[in-house]
């Protein structure tokens, strides 16, 4: 299957990202302006500018959304500040959080975009019982995450060109490591679909694509007039539309930046919610 994704916001997001599903609404984010943003399937388009870096949303339960912001993790209710959980040092001692999803027992899963001359200062930590803990380090660009039903876990390190599987161990260690795919491209934003396939948005490629199982391409979705795909996700009463996140950096495109939808012929399954009770590395307010 091969589709042009029809233009959905003009935006112009600086960095559109970590595009997410829940509560009966897209959620995504900007990380340039530090906004917020989402909307209804047809309904309006609604901000919230928390400034700062703001790289992730996910869903934080009983209608709230949950969102990695730098050394912190705000819980945020109908646009307004609820609660927050400090991360203290987390940033200073493995670079800016980047995308982020909670896994199949509630725990929040943050990449990390490294800093200074380190090609590979970049990790993948888990925020559970204890604190935030490293699972991967050695990273170029830690980005795109999702679970299946099991808990395997895949990840894109952008720079390798590679999403990885990881099997992970009841405690939420990577027992195993392996290549789930190599692209042609710059691998972003992931998500998995109902059935197993592993979709993933390609910075540069102006498309994202769908793999089996057996690291077979099947599906391609096209963002005219936008290069910088950097996330998707499943959306709609249905879960059969694909909602896909562009950015602006450095391109002078027609609809760099804008936020594109699609149909497909798979479905998506839902996004975890965080449960923070599991977590004592977050101190409640």
């Amino acid at each position: 299957m091969d589709v042009d994704a029809e233009l959905w916001w003009a935006t112009g997001h600086g960095l559109g990202e970590s595009a997410r599903w829940f509560g009966g609404a897209y959620h995504w984010v900007d990380i340039e302006t530090g906004s917020v943003l989402r909307a209804r399937s047809d309904g309006p388009l609604e901000r919230t500018e928390l400034g700062g870096t703001v790289s992730a949303v996910f869903d934080a339960g009983d209608g709230c959304e949950g969102v990695v912001a730098g050394d912190r993790i705000l819980v945020l209710r109908e646009g307004r500040i609820e609660r927050e959980h400090p991360l203290p040092d987390l940033a200073d001692r493995h670079g800016r959080t980047n995308d982020a999803r909670v896994d199949p027992r509630g725990r929040l899963w943050v990449g990390t975009v490294g800093r200074g001359a380190d090609a590979r200062a970049a990790v993948l930590w888990r925020l559970d019982a204890a604190a935030p803990t490293v699972v991967r380090s050695g990273l170029t660009l830690s980005n795109g995450l999702d679970f299946d039903a099991d808990g395997t876990a895949y990840h894109a390190d952008t720079f390798d060109r590679v999403v990885y599987r990881y099997r992970l161990d009841p405690d939420g260690g990577i027992a195993q490591v392996e290549e789930a795919v190599r692209v042609d491209g710059l691998p972003d934003g992931l998500c998995l679909d109902a059935g197993g396939g592993l979709w993933i948005a390609l910075w540069g490629g102006g498309r994202a694509e769908r793999y089996d199982s057996d690291g077979r391409r099947t599906h391609v979705i096209r963002t005219p007039g936008a290069s910088q795909v950097t996330s998707l996700c499943f959306g709609g009463p249905q879960l059969d539309e694909v909602l896909l996140t562009t950015a602006a950096e450095d391109v002078d495109e027609p609809h760099a930046g804008a936020v594109f939808r699609a149909r497909v012929d798979v479905a998506g399954k839902a996004e975890s919610r965080w449960t923070p009770e599991q977590e004592a590395g977050a101190s409640h307010d």
